[in-house]
């Protein structure tokens, strides 16, 4: 009964400190950051790599308009303050760089590490991975293209400086292609 007794206890504190991970989780980020991550993944891979390294890119206008509207400031503010916007009212694309082009990185960058702590409990058995896996299944959703950041982190050394996500993205994976395996059989 004593060893059931010190399970029970030990599965109990694993299931605590998986909901002390995810609500540091929420808390940490904010709408900002959730909205940068948005932004984020209609980037593609150039951009994203531009993104991680802090050298001015093209975006298209709407999603400039997107990221000035996302860090609070007008046109005439950003010009003042920054004094490298030039909005051409016809311009397809825009030159994103200095203030926003830092503040979309912070947040993109401060997003992927509060995640990867979180599933560095994950991989190491010190949070419940079953809660962990069903409230984080999101992130990866092949039908929609979405797998959490991947231009952004390939950008910044993908399994090098991510190996928590990249260990969870691909049970991920591994699980998709197991539920299709199941599927394909004729009994």
């Amino acid at each position: 009964i004593a060893i059931w007794q010190i399970k029970a206890d030990h599965e109990r504190s694993r299931r605590e400190k998986t909901l002390d991970m995810i609500m540091n989780w929420a808390c940490e980020l904010s709408p900002e950051t959730h909205l940068a991550v948005k932004i984020v993944e209609k980037f593609d891979k150039d951009q994203c790599k531009d993104l991680y390294n802090t050298k001015p890119f093209k975006v298209k206008k709407k999603i400039y308009n997107d990221i000035r509207e996302l860090y609070g400031e007008n046109e005439k503010k950003a010009k003042r303050k920054y004094k490298f916007v030039k909005v051409n009212n016809n311009a397809k694309y825009i030159m994103l760089r200095g203030h926003y082009l830092k503040k979309l990185r912070v947040s993109v960058i401060k997003y992927l590490n509060v995640l990867e702590a979180v599933l560095v409990g994950w991989q190491n058995g010190i949070l419940d991975k079953d809660i962990v896996e069903r409230q984080y299944a999101y992130l990866y959703d092949r039908k929609q293209d979405k797998n959490c950041l991947q231009d952004f982190r390939n950008a910044a050394g993908s399994e090098k400086s991510y190996p928590a996500i990249e260990m969870f993205l691909a049970k991920l994976e591994d699980e998709r292609k197991s539920q299709l395996l199941k599927k394909d059989r004729i009994v």
